[in-house]
């Protein structure tokens, strides 16, 4: 939509600094045209960050709970396309 329309530019972009909004920058880049003009983007916002810390479990409740939702919502898009 409208928030994605002013993507953060490519240059000087490292790996230690790649966010989403980078990610669907480097996509319009790679894809061009064929970029599609709807997506949908699921964040979980990180908890700690500390080297060797394992998930929060704030966090991988909801990474639980995503993937669940992502195993329903891709369900029914396979069933409507099969069926």
């Amino acid at each position: 939509g409208a928030a994605l329309e002013h993507l953060p530019p490519l240059e000087g972009m490292n790996l230690h600094a790649f966010r989403w909004d980078h990610a669907l920058a480097f996509g319009r880049w790679l894809l061009k045209d064929e970029y599609p003009r709807n997506i949908t983007v699921y964040l979980i916002e990180g908890a700690c960050f500390d080297l060797g810390a394992p998930l929060s479990d704030a966090v991988a409740a909801q990474m639980e709970t995503l993937a669940r939702h992502l195993v329903r919502e891709l369900s029914d898009s396979y069933d409507n396309i099969a069926g």
